[in-house]
Order: structure tokens, then C-alpha cells, then sequence
């Protein structure tokens, strides 16, 4: 018995599906596609600039400014500061990160190292945590054009504390530079932002072991640290101590300190001075206002702020007896 012969179909076989041909890979991903996103990104924030520096220059008001461009007083603020636009800077390196040991990396490969390899195992040594495909992938670009520069690193690092005073606009305002933060004396990398806030606040006798040493490189490698930190253990004096009769003085030093964050901050303090000298005085707090608040905030947030204002009392407040 003959098998029974195949259907033809009528369709040609060049027309059959055409979304289903391969195509190269070149022609399935534009090429730079990630680098043209970040210059247009450039591009917009050299324009907002432009913007804000030409309504500065008018006589508006930082205020004014971020109403009419819809951005944070805290950018504007900023932005007016400066002589040019302002460059994004590069996130601070982890330790699973071979930028974090940028300047081992450089002087090995500046000696002749090229192998991934053994770089891999050196910075181990120094608590690098990666993995091998990491230091590779980090290493593939300087066979062709070379390490960068250290002018270009201390660019691309987060910005930490104040450590210089740069150019800027308004001089008796200007707040100073961002320069990059002294590495860690246990693993090799950089100290973040975030750590060093967190040890600026913490009081000598709560520190470990490792963190008493990072505060130790932070006051030797960047005096805006030991400054700052001198003025927040001050503080934090008073407000357990209630030493109301040294404020004016902590204000005054804060003041001429030269960091733009402690002058804010005394500014404040100086437009609302009575109100401080109670908290510092007296045994009242309104804690227990912020809490009730809080509260009331994680209720509508947890119904997805579609409840009335009688289901919003129901479990607010206390039932009646």
C-alpha cells in the first residue's frame, strides 16, 4: 500500500513565516545602544543646567526655580553652586567589584602583569570577593587602549566628605569638593558614603574594632571628617545632656566650620531657635505625634489608599466600649 503523499501548500516557501528566519546577531541589537542612552541622558542634564543657571541669573529664587522645572530645591541648589554642569559620578566599588582595587590593578599592569589569572589570585589577598570572570572582564579593555589615568578615577568615584574647596560660583557658599574616600584598611576598597556617614554619627565607645580603624583613616586621609564628626559628637552631647546654654556656640562653629551640610544644617536650627532650646530643655517631645502619623501612613498604604475615612477611623481608632 503507497504511503499517502504529502500536501503541498500553496504558499511559497520564501513567504512562509518570515518572522521565524534568523537573522545575524549584529542585526538583532543596535550596537552602542546602552552608550547612546547615557549621552542623550548627558545631553538632557547640560540642557536643565543651561535652564536653571539662566533663571538663577534672572533673579529667581531656588523655590521658584524648582517649581517652574519640576526638580528638587536640593538639585537646585545644588546646580547653582557651579560653574558647569555637573557629572554623574560612578557608583561606589563593592567587594565583589575589581574597580575597588583600581590602583593595585594599574600598577601591576604598568610593570608588565597582563595575565588575568594571577591579578585575579593577588587581589584576593586583599579581600577582593569576585570571581575570576569579574577581573577579566574589568581587564579586557586596557589590552587594547590601556589602563585609565587617575585623574579619570577620582572622577569617577562617589562622591564622600568634604575634603577641598574647588571653583565655584558663589564663593561664601560654595560647599566644597567631593573627594574621593581613603580605602579600607582591611579589604583594599574605597570606603562608601554610607559607611562613612554611619561612623561619623557612631560614638567612640560603640565602635568595634575594624570600624575604630576605618575612623582612624577617615580623620588622617580627609580633615573634612574629623571636622564634621567633632560637631555631630557635640551635638549629640546636648541633645543627651540638654545643654541648651551651648547652642549658640555649637551654631556659631558650625557655622564657620566650612561645610556646606553643617551650615545648612546650622541655618536651620538658627530660623528655629526657640523651638530647639525647649527640645533641649525640656522633657517634652512630639515623638509620640510622629508615631501616630507613621501609623496612620502604613494604614492607607497596607488598603492601597483606596479605604474611605470611616474605615481609615474603624482602625485608627480604639473601639468604643
Amino acid at each position: 500500500m503507497r504511503a499517502p503523499r504529502k500536501r503541498r501548500s500553496l504558499v511559497p516557501r520564501a513567504d512562509r513565516r518570515p518572522w521565524v528566519r534568523k537573522v545575524p546577531r549584529h542585526q538583532v541589537r543596535e550596537p552602542e545602544t546602552g552608550q547612546r542612552i547615557r549621552i542623550a541622558g548627558e545631553t538632557m542634564r547640560r540642557e536643565l543646567y543651561q535652564r536653571v543657571s539662566e533663571l538663577f541669573d534672572q533673579g529667581y529664587n531656588i523655590s521658584e526655580i524648582a517649581r517652574e522645572l519640576g526638580i528638587s530645591r536640593r538639585t537646585v541648589d545644588h546646580w547653582v553652586r557651579l560653574d558647569e554642569p555637573p557629572v554623574r559620578r560612578a557608583m561606589a566599588p563593592k567587594a565583589a567589584s575589581a574597580r575597588g582595587h583600581l590602583d593595585y590593578l594599574r600598577m601591576r599592569w604598568n610593570e608588565g602583569c597582563r595575565h588575568a589569572g594571577k591579578l585575579f589570585q593577588e587581589i584576593q589577598a586583599f579581600g577582593f570577593k569576585g570571581s575570576y570572570q569579574g577581573v577579566a572582564r574589568f581587564l579586557s579593555p586596557w589590552r587594547e587602549s590601556g589602563p585609565p589615568p587617575r585623574d579619570t578615577e577620582a572622577a569617577g568615584e562617589r562622591p564622600g566628605t568634604e575634603c577641598a574647596a574647588p571653583s565655584q560660583r558663589v564663593s561664601p557658599e560654595t560647599p566644597p569638593s567631593a573627594a574621593p574616600l581613603p580605602h579600607d584598611p582591611f579589604n583594599g576598597c574605597r570606603i562608601s558614603p554610607v559607611v562613612a556617614a554611619a561612623l561619623c554619627i557612631k560614638p567612640s565607645g560603640m565602635l568595634t574594632e575594624r570600624q575604630a580603624a576605618r575612623v582612624d583613616v577617615l580623620k588622617r586621609e580627609c580633615t573634612g571628617f574629623a571636622v564634621m564628626r567633632a560637631l555631630v559628637m557635640r551635638f549629640r552631647g546636648m541633645m543627651r545632656g540638654g545643654g541648651c546654654g551651648k547652642l549658640e556656640t555649637w551654631i556659631r562653629d558650625a557655622m564657620e566650620s566650612g561645610i556646606h551640610a553643617m551650615r545648612r544644617f546650622a541655618s536651620g536650627l538658627k530660623r528655629d531657635l526657640s523651638a530647639v532650646r525647649n527640645a533641649l530643655a525640656t522633657q517634652w517631645s512630639s515623638g509620640q505625634v510622629e508615631g501616630q502619623v507613621n501609623r496612620l501612613k502604613t494604614l492607607k498604604r497596607s488598603m492601597y489608599g483606596r479605604c474611605g475615612i470611616e474605615i481609615l477611623r474603624a482602625r485608627m481608632l480604639p473601639c468604643p466600649v
